[in-house]
């Protein structure tokens, strides 16, 4: 057994604090549900540079950035660390999207459950799906494919959604700005 007030004493020992209840404390500290999915083509050629910029500009309407795995591929470790702990700085929890390929119609929610997973990706364009996931278990639901995809924020929200994940909604809009603060006003409203 390793001497804790040792380990202690030098600073090297953290207590363990999952990522649900890391980003559920970035959510409440930002006041928004929001994750910016930082997905190509928006990040494909973007320089760690051109990231960072993004989240500067949006962070105070965001709780987690995404990161698709094709972005992670392009960088180098050092490159990761720098914008997770750039991101960290703002209050902000990151994701790391290494999937290859979206499971299609599947639910492995007792696995799931079982696994001790810190929350559950449904499409918000799956309102009947939410219902169900919702009524069956208190892991969060994070819901991409609002806005361009055809999902409903309100809706989402209505029926489990805890967290939103947007990404071309905010950088195809117009104003990316005003959608965010649109996204962040809905979500308030929400339990």
């Amino acid at each position: 057994m390793p001497n804790m007030k040792k380990i202690m004493s030098k600073g090297s020992y953290r207590p363990t604090i999952t990522y649900g209840n890391r980003i559920k404390r970035s959510s409440v500290r930002k006041g928004t549900k929001t994750i910016l999915a930082l997905d190509p083509p928006y990040s494909r050629s973007k320089t760690i540079e051109e990231i960072i910029k993004i989240v500067r500009e949006y962070e105070s309407y965001i709780c987690a950035v995404k990161i698709n795995f094709h972005m992670l591929l392009s960088y180098s470790p050092e490159n990761i660390r720098t914008l997770n702990t750039f991101v960290h700085s703002y209050g902000i929890q990151s994701i790391a999207d290494i999937k290859l390929n979206d499971i299609m119609n599947s639910m492995f929610l007792d696995y799931s459950i079982a696994s001790k997973v810190d929350g559950i990706v449904v499409g918000a364009t799956q309102i009947p799906i939410l219902k169900i996931i919702s009524r069956m278990t208190e892991l969060p639901i994070y819901s991409p494919g609002v806005g361009v995809q055809g999902g409903d924020m309100k809706k989402a929200i209505a029926n489990g959604t805890a967290y939103l994940i947007v990404g071309r909604s905010v950088f195809e809009s117009k104003d990316p700005t005003k959608f965010l603060r649109s996204i962040k006003n809905i979500s308030k409203i929400s339990p």
